[in-house]
């Protein structure tokens, strides 16, 4: 899923083409090529609101044309981002209490948009597993953190999105205070065999683990995710750090048990 401008270089926007293609949908309302051309024509011009316009249209005479569909839905995506950056280009310059709670308003509506496009896209097709995550994501930003673990389902059964659904699914049952439960799933996205994370994946679940380890006083875990983030990122100066000052500290607690042991790592 992507919000940014679809258009070609060797896309004319030019007020004449524009034009034409104006005459053509007025002219032959039912073919809907000259529906999508202007509306990439406006998406390239940084003009979201007209394109969405012009998709809306044709969705009023195409039905459920699968490319006008997501057109619209890029549209109405786009049009959420870039009131979002205004809004954020404006709390830089005015942080007043009124922009701060239109950015609020705005952040608010971007999470919005991005999980009812992904919920329509994924009731077209099912298999695009990758959108639960962007899905669940956009759930968290909104605070519905128990909406956003049923939404990963599908993602976690696929080997090829499992590690970024963990991640998630981590960050969101430490919103809803069930840390060893997190940590687990921390320690499903970092350290799996059969398919490995990402590095960038990887780098933020065992981020996300090692914090979490630490506030829950399990110090020897604490210390193994450290030093995974320092195999992956050896200038992590934080990390180097946080290391340093609990193996000054010597042995762990005799209370500090690895709470993961039982979470599959080889899936």
């Amino acid at each position: 899923m992507s919000a940014d401008a679809s258009g070609s270089p060797n896309l004319d926007t030019s007020v004449q083409r524009r034009q034409t293609l104006e005459l053509s949908i007025r002219d032959a309302p039912a073919d809907v090529e000259p529906y999508l051309e202007l509306a990439q024509i406006h998406r390239a011009l940084d003009k979201p609101i007209e394109a969405q316009k012009v998709l809306e249209k044709a969705v009023r005479v195409s039905g459920d044309h699968p490319e006008v569909l997501w057109q619209l839905e890029e549209a109405e995506l786009a049009r959420s981002l870039q009131r979002l950056k205004e809004f954020k280009e404006l709390h830089n310059k005015h942080p007043t209490p009124d922009v701060t709670s239109d950015l609020e308003r705005a952040q608010n509506e971007w999470a919005i948009r991005r999980a009812e496009v992904c919920r329509k896209r994924l009731q077209r097709d099912p298999s695009q597993t990758n959108l639960c995550i962007v899905m669940a994501e956009a759930m968290y930003e909104m605070g519905q953190f128990a909406e956003a673990i049923a939404a990963l389902e599908p993602a976690l059964n696929d080997p090829q999105e499992c590690s970024k659904a963990h991640l998630v699914r981590g960050m969101c049952l430490q919103a809803i205070n069930q840390p060893l439960e997190a940590l687990a799933s921390f320690r499903g996205a970092a350290l799996r065999r059969a398919i490995q994370p990402t590095p960038n994946i990887k780098l933020a679940a065992l981020r996300h683990a090692a914090d979490l380890a630490s506030r829950l006083g399990l110090r020897a875990t604490c210390k193994r995710y450290l030093r995974g983030i320092l195999q992956l990122n050896p200038n992590d100066h934080v990390a180097t750090q946080t290391l340093a000052r609990l193996e000054a500290k010597g042995a762990s607690d005799i209370h500090d048990l690895e709470t993961t042991e039982n979470v599959p790592s080889n899936r």
